[in-house]
């Protein structure tokens, strides 16, 4: 076997158990990757209001702000533990 096929081999290798290992966490993967998109979102919206702002769309302004605070205290929701140290995502029921 010569070096491009053994380190091909390697990363097949690599690439095999990572997929296992993401197709038994798909649940929690999804989860992290809603609450991903979420914050772009957050900062997105904070973004574009200070844009509109700028440009004088007072109206558009707050209510893409105030979609950013509602958006901040889902994902704080979800993510901030409790006292005993759980979670909301670390309880979701997962199938």
């Amino acid at each position: 076997m010569t070096a491009p096929q053994q380190s091909y081999g390697l990363l097949r290798r690599f690439c095999v158990d990572q997929v296992k290992t993401d197709r038994r966490n798909n649940k929690e993967n999804r989860m992290d990757l809603a609450l991903s998109i979420m914050m772009l979102a957050i900062v997105g919206l904070v973004a574009g209001a200070w844009f509109a702002f700028r440009r004088g769309q007072r109206r558009q302004t707050w209510l893409m702000l105030i979609l950013a605070v509602v958006m901040a205290v889902n994902v704080g929701i979800w993510t901030i533990p409790t006292q005993s140290g759980a979670t909301l995502k670390g309880a979701a029921p997962t199938q």
